[in-house]
């Protein structure tokens, strides 16, 4: 809808500037536009060449890029990563979707990439850390956002590898976001499972519980479990 409207907007103005209706009526007398309106309207239309590659286009093509990734059932991994980098490095705009639409395709289908496509470890390894450095400049650039610090922390618990430096740097950006929305559950449930991965049960509980008293109406089971 921006795109169209700025689109549009410079139309009806190039219509009001030009006269169109006026010059309709006047056809009789001339059938051209003064030389000087030519040439503003040309300078108008060289004007808008680049605003409309950069504002419509190049967004654009961000969009396909990541529909790409994210639905192309025929790519491997490695292609993925590859049209995501693209859809994140061609465009500014709508970069920070672009990463957490991103960060929730690998949380949510991990594992069945790893197994189903058998990739080899250091090519899922370099792929997912790509994926976490940019989810890392989403937090930069936006560093009061607790969706990202929780899809940073969910991105870090659901690699498939045992790996100690990442439920750290899990636990850490966890505690963040929990920092920065202290009512809201998710935080607490997704730093209760980084203590679950540690093997420290307790600690996780306690969270669970305060997630739990947070909203009584939304039961969690896992906790008569542990």
């Amino acid at each position: 809808p921006v795109s169209y409207m700025l689109f549009f907007l410079v139309l009806a103005f190039i219509n009001n500037y030009t006269g169109v209706q006026e010059q309709v009526l006047v056809s009789k007398k001339s059938n051209s536009l003064p030389q000087g309106k030519k040439i503003i309207i040309v300078f108008i239309i060289i004007l808008m060449i680049f605003p409309f590659f950069k504002f419509v286009v190049q967004p654009a093509r961000a969009g396909r890029f990541i529909v790409r990734c994210l639905v192309g059932q025929e790519l491997n991994f490695n292609q993925r990563i590859d049209y995501c980098q693209k859809a994140v490095n061609v465009s500014p705009l709508g970069r920070h979707q672009i990463r957490d639409h991103w960060a929730q395709f690998i949380i949510s289908t991990v594992h069945a990439l790893r197994v189903e496509q058998n990739i080899p470890f250091d090519d899922f390894r370099a792929g997912f850390l790509i994926m976490v450095e940019e989810k890392r400049k989403s937090i930069a650039e936006h560093p009061l956002c607790f969706r990202s610090h929780l899809t940073l922390g969910r991105l870090y618990i659901s690699y498939p590898f045992d790996d100690r430096d990442f439920f750290y740097e899990a636990e850490e950006v966890l505690s963040r976001a929990i920092e920065l929305s202290p009512t809201n559950q998710k935080g607490y449930q997704s730093l209760a499972q980084t203590k679950l991965l540690q093997g420290r049960q307790e600690e996780a509980k306690n969270l669970l519980i305060k997630a739990r008293d947070l909203e009584p109406r939304a039961p969690i089971p896992i906790i008569n479990e542990l």
